[in-house]
């Protein structure tokens, strides 16, 4: 690992560097099966209580509601919450709907846990190289009229191609026929709805005469109501969660009491939007599978090290987030099943019928079975760095690091129970988006002149 900077804190980060190793250590030599442990379980979870401290005495932060709070309240839940109910074997079931793994893998899958959170750690209290703050380098407005008319125009197409539908279906038990275009669309409106609310924001901070656009506002306003109407929460939230945390990180930081607060308010309102779009029937309705939504990703941390033993690891072929940076690149390379699609396949026996139900992933297990402990170690190090990096990066008012950050922060409850790769997509896109509106911004600007 590079050195750590506690910029005049050494201690919290040497605390953080020795649980760490210490860790590490332990992992070489602990057994793979074993019988499950309370005791463990509870060192595991010392260590990442230790290592949240030494966290946030380093990074002294005056806003809480941020990319690693909320990684960090979901990773919680994810990985650490199950094992709490392990010795009452019906309520422990029913945290995973039934579909239980082989219990042996427990005490390796939280120590795994609890080193890739360690090492997520060391990457955000290394030494990063915070972009600078650019606003000279873009003089002008950053023009959103036009992204806000492209933005209604994919909304447009979205419900004439049956998106509302689409979304819907998802979640209810209706099937039907849509087009391969639509999840694509979606993503646009996501992507251009971003780079919107984060040239908004820019500009807001740093022209005092500037005024938010009104189109901007509708068109954002309308696309929310649209995929609220659908009962899409995840879209939904890829665009409202950008919205809280520019405006808390540039207007009005939030502290632990009322993230905490915001927590509870979104659980509510995920609750209610599962109400709306299911009629109140559906099983998602029911205020405890909110829980159970994290609880059963968890299994795959103990059902890889299963995956793993009869197959191998992947070395890289399930990053399908890589991938799809490039639409239909995947699909060309015969590269589309990631670790949540090996992971539930592998338990179903490739059983059609149960194929859609989906058990998906967390990033612990998607990181080790393509590279084992290592790659956690590496690539949560490097996670932690690059999330500390961009952080600092908007706030030192760098336009492109506030898009990065901005996106990060979109997939912040996401990421956990998904994907390493998770908002590689986005971010790229995103960039690209904004690298032509800032230029066509510039280019508007010098003609004006």
């Amino acid at each position: 690992m590079q050195s750590i900077s506690s910029k005049g804190n050494k201690k919290y980060c040497n605390i953080l560097k020795c649980v760490t190793v210490m860790n590490v250590l332990i992992y070489m030599v602990y057994p793979l099966h074993s019988e499950p442990s309370m005791t463990f379980f509870f060192y595991c979870l010392a260590c990442f209580v230790v290592g949240s401290w030494c966290f946030f005495k380093v990074n002294r932060k005056t806003n809480y509601l941020d990319f690693d709070v909320l990684f960090i309240i979901i990773y919680v839940f994810t990985c650490y919450i199950s094992t709490f109910f392990l010795k009452e074997q019906t309520l422990y079931r029913a945290l995973f709907l039934g579909y239980m793994f082989d219990t042996d893998y427990v005490n390796i899958g939280n120590l795994l846990s609890t080193i890739g959170i360690l090492s997520y750690y060391c990457g955000g209290c290394s030494k990063v190289n915070v972009p600078i703050d650019n606003s000279h380098m873009l003089p002008c407005v950053i023009h959103t009229k036009i992204l806000s008319v492209l933005l209604l125009c994919f909304t447009v197409l979205f419900i004439a191609m049956g998106g509302m539908a689409y979304s819907q279906s998802a979640y209810l038990d209706s099937a039907g026929v849509f087009s391969p275009l639509i999840p694509y669309i979606l993503l646009l409106i996501t992507f251009v709805s971003t780079v919107i609310i984060v040239s908004e924001f820019y500009n807001k901070k740093h022209h005092a005469f500037y005024k938010i656009n009104k189109l901007s506002i509708i068109s954002i306003g309308i696309v929310l109501f649209i995929l609220l109407a659908g009962g899409s929460r995840s879209s939904a939230s890829f665009i409202a969660l950008p919205i809280l945390g520019i405006y808390c990180m540039i207007y009005k930081p939030l502290n632990k009491k009322q993230v905490f607060g915001f927590v509870t308010l979104s659980v509510v309102i995920m609750w209610l939007i599962g109400q709306v779009r299911s009629g109140g029937e559906a099983s998602v309705s029911n205020p405890i599978l909110l829980l159970v939504d994290l609880t059963v990703p968890s299994r795959n941390n103990y059902a890889v090290y299963e995956y793993v033993a009869k197959y191998g690891f992947t070395y890289g072929t399930s990053f399908v987030g890589v991938f799809t940076v490039i639409p239909f690149l995947s699909n060309f390379l015969g590269l589309t099943n990631g670790s949540g699609e090996l992971l539930t396949h592998d338990f179903f026996n490739m059983n059609p019928d149960y194929d859609l139900i989906g058990l998906g992933t967390t990033i612990i297990a998607d990181i080790y079975i393509a590279f084992g402990c290592t790659g956690v170690i590496v690539l949560m190090y490097l996670l932690g760095k690059i999330v500390k990096k961009y952080t600092e990066g908007a706030k030192n008012n760098n336009y492109y690091s506030l898009v990065i950050y901005a996106e990060l922060f979109s997939v912040s409850v996401f990421t956990v129970r998904g994907y390493v790769t998770t908002g590689l997509r986005p971010i790229i896109w995103c960039l690209v988006i904004a690298y032509f509106v800032t230029h066509y911004s510039i280019k508007f600007s010098a003609i004006d002149k």
